[in-house]
């Protein structure tokens, strides 16, 4: 029999994702999934996602990476583009799993590593997990940097994303130039593929996690500069599905994972279970609701209202955000209410 000590309901630790530039060195790699794996042990790391790997993708290569992940009891999911372009992974340290009941820890491990998926040519790597009760998928994405490539891609992810992933990347794009843009340039800035992004995140309704503790702030993942302009963009970002936002998440740059001061930065989203009153409001919402088509139909109203009234272009992404998730909830309570009170009917004339 094996291990069942392993954590039987895990509500927090951390994920982080990451654009790497390149890990093609077995070296870069290894180093990696030591640091996965103490993340792992110190803090509970969940999962690492890591884009533009650049691994080499031949077979004995692959095989290679797959023993050097093992060695370091890091589950893996590589996805490999070119042999100098694209690529991505996903690594879920092996102590941060946790088991089913009825199930050993090498039951558990078997169960993650089977479930890994790798897609669109280095562009979709994603293994699944549990976190709490919830069973998610975390998905790895690089998106083409160039523009006319974007569409066909995210076209081409949608089938692959449902309200259980947790969505992590580069995504090469923003959604809200106000709030994620700053640049010096006057030329249009290549934002293709923000569209069918926008579609994904809205019909999976997941939530950009950074943005959510960002609120009006600003914070860039992204600089580059020439001698003549600079750009800052938010353009790497973690999505979480509504599923999970009873969990409290905190997202920010990780400085301590990104090694240069231009191009990309790490973002780390920390989820922990919520304490005291919040914890309390969410739970007096029930989960019924939101299947019923009546309230998804007031829900769907209520944030195209909020985004109406207040388009992101002249108030920024995240006061529309707020209003439609105070709506949201306002809505959820009052369907709640209904809902008991029908059970409360219901149980009295079954007495009866």
């Amino acid at each position: 029999m094996g291990n069942t000590t392993q954590p039987a309901a895990l509500t927090q630790g951390s994920i982080i994702t990451y654009n790497h530039t390149s890990l093609q060195k077995l070296s870069q790699l290894r180093d990696l999934c030591v640091r996965v794996r103490r993340l792992g042990v110190k803090e509970g790391l969940i999962a690492y996602c890591a884009q533009e790997t650049k691994l080499l993708p031949d077979r004995n290569s692959q095989v290679r990476h797959q023993e050097i992940a093992s060695r370091e009891k890091i589950i893996a999911s590589f996805s490999y583009g070119s042999k100098n372009s694209g690529g991505t992974c996903v690594l879920i340290p092996e102590c941060t799993i946790q088991t089913l009941p009825g199930e050993t820890w090498s039951d558990a491990k078997r169960r993650v590593h089977a479930s890994a998926k790798a897609r669109l040519r280095g562009g979709y790597a994603s293994l699944s997990t549990y976190l709490g009760d919830t069973k998610v998928r975390i998905a790895s994405v690089y998106a083409p940097s160039h523009p006319h490539l974007r569409t066909s891609f995210y076209k081409a992810l949608s089938p692959l994303i449902n309200k259980k992933t947790v969505l992590c990347g580069d995504f090469n794009c923003v959604l809200d130039p106000v709030a994620d843009l700053q640049r010096s340039s006057l030329h249009p800035y290549q934002n293709r593929g923000h569209v069918e992004l926008a579609e994904i995140i809205t019909k999976n309704e997941l939530f950009d996690v950074h943005r959510h503790t960002l609120g009006d702030e600003q914070e860039y993942t992204f600089h580059t500069a020439t001698a003549a302009t600079h750009c800052s963009s938010r353009i790497d970002r973690i999505y979480a599905p509504e599923a999970l936002r009873a969990l409290q998440w905190d997202a920010k740059v990780d400085h301590d994972t990104s090694r240069h001061k231009w191009g990309h930065t790490a973002i780390k989203a920390t989820l922990t279970e919520p304490e005291g009153e919040r914890g309390s409001d969410l739970k007096s919402i029930s989960e019924e609701v939101f299947d019923d088509p009546t309230v998804k139909n007031e829900i769907t109203l209520a944030w195209a209202k909020a985004y109406e009234d207040h388009p992101p272009d002249t108030h920024g992404h995240a006061k529309p955000y707020h209003l439609a998730k105070t709506a949201t909830i306002k809505i959820a309570r009052h369907a709640t209410k209904v809902l008991k009170k029908k059970g409360r009917a219901h149980s009295k004339s079954s007495k009866a």
